[in-house]
């Protein structure tokens, strides 16, 4: 950790800041947005609120990480991260009663592990952010094919305390055995490619092994059990431990567990955004297919009308097409890399993948609710305006007191030694900017859609009533089983009144 705080100036890539960001962010938000909605919008206009909140978070949460890196050094970036992890949870958790302790452990183990990886990040090579982006990838997957086939362990079993802790260890085995079999099986996948085909393959698998670290196992891990904590709650752990509470801590619940999947499924694709142009030959096999299966799981899920097994194999789908993905941006590294780079091809598969991980994560949770037009745009409106302000202070030069323009910390150190501009993600021309940031609003705004109601008989998938409706309805059906109930009469006066 010591070495990490102590390297040079350009050691320090904006590589590291987006992997802290985006594994910080489900430690975060799941606390956050309830609260903040609430605030915002009093139940009435909550969709929009949690779009709002949503962009303002993802957008105010770069700007303290940056300054700390470009003013203080690393040790305060990377002593930041648990300090941040822990107010972000503590403080909102013992204010709306959510289990502070669980929430608590998990966090803390995540920021802790957060810190070992960016310190890791920050003297590898840029291939340890790709090994990252892949051991998410075999982390994540399970959780998300474990949700797709909740409707079968949804039996009276997982309904008691003990069911719950049973689905959660279960599926926790399943993350840790993921992390372990890719970390095995992506090294000897890239040893048995030759030099000749895949120039720098046995190199990367070298790096590969190195990157896998127990400090990154152990970030893996972390984002892998706090994923599955929340998957795990929102389809077992809620009709168990909440009871009379479920309606009030439905709704932020599975707006939380919605935003944690966006903030993760970006990741998966971060190393794919930039290394787009190198790809040659079988490459764009591996890459189509993954997309291809990535795009067929949407299409599938999206026009399912019974959500339980055409979903289930959606998703699962999905879940491997966002394997092959990270596989094929992994052997991207072993590619030659090219001189030039076609910016906005690249920005605009970014687009594609990124767009695609937001409607992977709202099918999670809205089913095949329709949308409100109005609703829509207002999402458009505050994501892309807000998306803007973010893409131009991104590519306006920073004024720092060393003269050192942001397109120069952009650049990575190769292999050969020499400075190399990484491809931007996304391109600093206004207009393509702006299409960008609708792009973007209508993903984020399907993400945040209504409640799931988590009914047992028809699977976790099925849009359900609001919180007051839910009241209305149980309220409805406590009257009924009073009015026909054989043992009071005079309740047939009350029902032909």
């Amino acid at each position: 950790m010591l070495a990490a705080a102590e390297a040079p100036e350009h050691i320090l890539r904006p590589m590291s800041i987006y992997l802290y960001l985006a594994a910080i962010a489900p430690a975060a938000l799941p606390v956050l947005l309830p609260a903040a909605v609430r605030a915002l919008a009093g139940g009435r206009s909550e969709l929009l609120a949690v779009t709002l909140v949503y962009r303002l978070a993802r957008l105010l949460s770069t700007i303290p990480v940056l300054l700390l890196a470009d003013r203080f050094g690393r040790a305060h970036l990377l002593h930041a991260a648990p300090l941040l992890n822990g107010m972000a949870v503590l403080l909102p958790a013992a204010a709306f009663g959510f289990p502070s302790l669980v929430i608590t452990a998990g966090t803390l183990g995540t920021g802790l592990g957060i810190t070992s990886l960016v310190g890791r990040l920050m003297v590898a090579d840029v291939s340890a952010a790709a090994a990252a982006g892949t051991g998410m990838a075999y982390a994540v997957a399970p959780v998300f094919l474990a949700e797709a086939f909740g409707p079968w362990l949804a039996n009276p079993m997982y309904q008691s305390k003990l069911g719950v802790t049973t689905a959660l260890t279960g599926q926790a085995i399943i993350c840790i055995a993921s992390v372990g079999y890719g970390a095995q099986k992506v090294p000897e996948t890239l040893e048995r490619h030759n030099a000749a085909t895949w120039p720098g393959a046995r190199q990367l698998a070298v790096e590969y092994m190195q990157a896998m670290t127990p400090e990154v196992t152990i970030v893996l891990l972390a984002v892998a059990l706090h994923a599955t904590l929340y998957s795990g709650l929102v389809l077992h752990g809620v009709p168990a431990l909440c009871e009379d509470h479920c309606p009030r801590l439905l709704e932020p619940l599975n707006h939380a567990m919605a935003l944690s999947g966006l903030a993760l499924f970006p990741t998966l694709a971060a190393p794919l955004a930039g290394l787009l142009a190198d790809a040659q030959g079988p490459l764009n096999v591996l890459l189509g297919a993954g997309l291809l299966l990535t795009g067929a799981a949407l299409l599938a899920a999206a026009a399912s009308t019974t959500p339980t097994v055409l979903a289930a194999a959606a998703l699962a789908a999905l879940g491997f097409g966002a394997v092959l993905v990270s596989a094929a941006a992994v052997l991207m590294l072993a590619a030659p890399r090219s001189a030039g780079g076609a910016s906005k091809v690249q920005a605009l598969l970014s687009l594609a993948t990124d767009f695609g991980s937001l409607l992977g994560a709202a099918l999670l949770h809205r089913g095949s609710a329709p949308l409100s037009p109005k609703a829509v745009l207002q999402g458009l409106a505050i994501s892309g305006a807000l998306l803007s302000v973010k893409l131009v202070a991104r590519s306006s030069p920073s004024k720092g007191g060393r003269g050192e323009s942001r397109q120069d910390r952009h650049s990575l150190i190769t292999e050969q030694g020499h400075r190399s501009l990484r491809p931007d993600l996304v391109s600093r021309r206004p207009l393509f900017a702006f299409v960008v940031a609708l792009w973007f609003g209508l993903g984020i705004f399907l993400t945040s859609g209504p409640p799931t109601n988590h009914n047992y008989e028809h699977g976790p998938m099925v849009v359900g009533p609001t919180t007051a409706e839910l009241r209305r309805v149980l309220a409805k059906q406590k009257l009924d089983k009073t009015v026909h109930s054989a043992a009071a009469p005079s309740n047939f006066y009350m029902e032909t009144r």
